[in-house]
């Protein structure tokens, strides 16, 4: 199972070989980009590595993200945050398919639990925000989920959210519900188990949401977890991460 960790890079930096040269030196151990811009990601250096992650196996870049935006910026279309987050990810999708090979998920459950050998867009969930309005805030997020889960599949581009620690999809049924309803195999959960402790048993969330989790993201030690990740068909890398988590 590759590991990978959290690298941020800033639009100015130009250059990833050294930091990614350092990482290498740990077997199966690649990145997780944290982008303010998805222009960033045309560099010479960064093109590089995505296409290097493209050519099958565990590739040097695991998967892309960004702390600029979350899933809690989709909580009100009436906000220009709302739209600006929508094409910030959408753009991301755009500029990782251009160094894509053709890759399919799909038929492919039956087979012995692998590594996806692809970059993720993770969605993350990094706030504790509390939502006055329920209904509007979770069909907000969904229809924002779901015009990103259209762009994956047309693009063969992989997505996932990360399920948050409170405020907001607070079931695992509720997530399940939106996956299930995406009908893709490009998109999926970024499963965090701590996030899942403070609203039920991790192990109950990870065996409800099964092959629909693409990513696993831990800050510490889970060996239950990962054992049980691991036991999925076709399950995605697993991203360790220091970062404190709300």
């Amino acid at each position: 199972m590759t590991k990978s960790s959290i690298i941020e890079i800033k639009s100015d930096q130009k250059c990833l070989f050294e930091p990614f040269g350092a990482l290498k030196k740990s077997e199966n151990q690649t990145l997780m980009l944290d982008i303010d811009d998805p222009e960033t990601l045309k560099d010479e250096a960064l093109a590089e590595l995505l296409r290097q992650s493209y050519q099958g196996g565990p590739g040097p870049v695991a998967g892309i993200s960004t702390s600029k935006y979350d899933l809690f910026d989709f909580i009100d279309r009436d906000k220009d945050l709302y739209n600006t987050a929508l094409e910030f990810f959408t753009q991301t999708m755009e500029i990782m398919q251009k160094s894509k090979k053709p890759y399919s998920r799909k038929d492919s459950y039956s087979k012995p639990a692998i590594t996806l050998p692809i970059p993720i867009l993770i969605i993350r969930a990094n706030h504790i925000i509390k939502i006055n309005d329920y209904e509007m805030a979770y069909n907000n997020i969904f229809l924002a989920l779901e015009a990103l889960a259209k762009s994956a599949d047309q693009l063969g581009v992989f997505m996932a959210f990360e399920n948050p620690a409170s405020g907001i999809l607070l079931s695992p049924l509720e997530i399940r519900g939106i996956l299930n309803h995406f009908n893709t195999p490009y998109a999926g959960l970024c499963f965090n188990p701590g996030h899942a402790s403070k609203l039920g048993s991790p192990i109950d969330w990870l065996n409800i949401f099964d092959r629909r989790v693409l990513a696993l993201l831990m800050s510490g030690d889970w060996p239950e977890i990962q054992a049980r990740y691991e036991q999925i068909p076709l399950c995605g890398t697993i991203i360790q991460t220091k970062i404190e988590q709300p």
